[in-house]
């Protein structure tokens, strides 16, 4: 199974963002092979009021499961004079975007390595877990005059109750430890709950 992609957006006068994609899946076997590939580019828009932008940023995320076992590898490299184009904190659709390094900074290149697990087949249904890690560097620092490296260990154990009033509400842990010479080194522990409402 194959699905394209295409969106644009415009902040006027400030940038204007394209971004093309391509998923595929192939079973193989006992196997699923897939892969997630995308590209991003974007300039400055009519008056340029904060003047001339340049960015292009490059995904590759390839996935091999066999059962409940998923392993994942990934690429992300970002080009141009800029690093990606962003309103504030915005999270956005990158291959090595986590929650809390975002590895697009200018000219940064970054690797993905990531593993999840889904206990399903060892008769715990709802739960999962994953553990990935990012290593960035490349990073052009401007004025300070080095290149920046950063890291990220993410681990993620989730549950999703199977039945009852509460059936379909996920509880997530996180924690994650992120390192870098360029920006502040974060420790922190997330609990995320998930309770979908039915509207309609």
């Amino acid at each position: 199974r194959t699905t394209l992609s295409f969106w644009q957006g415009q902040l006027e006068d400030i940038y204007q963002q394209r971004f093309y994609g391509i998923k595929h899946a192939l079973p193989l076997g006992a196997w699923t092979l897939s892969s997630d590939i995308g590209y991003f580019t974007a300039t400055e828009d009519g008056h340029s009021k904060v003047g001339n932008l340049d960015n292009q940023l490059a995904y590759g995320l390839f996935s091999a499961k066999y059962k409940g076992h998923t392993f994942h590898v990934g690429y992300q490299g970002v080009y141009g004079d800029d690093g990606f184009l962003r309103i504030g904190d915005t999270l956005s659709p990158l291959g090595n975007e986590l929650p809390t390094y975002q590895f697009s900074a200018p000219d940064e290149r970054s690797w993905q390595i990531r593993y999840d697990f889904d206990f399903a087949g060892v008769g715990l249904p709802g739960l999962t877990s994953t553990v990935r890690y990012v290593k960035g560097d490349n990073v052009d620092t401007g004025a300070r005059g080095f290149e920046g490296e950063d890291w990220e260990r993410d681990l993620d154990l989730a549950y999703t109750i199977q039945s009852g009033p509460l059936k379909n509400v996920s509880i997530r842990w996180r924690n994650a430890t992120a390192r870098s010479n360029y920006a502040t080194d974060i420790d922190e522990n997330r609990l995320i709950v998930n309770y979908p409402i039915k509207l309609f």
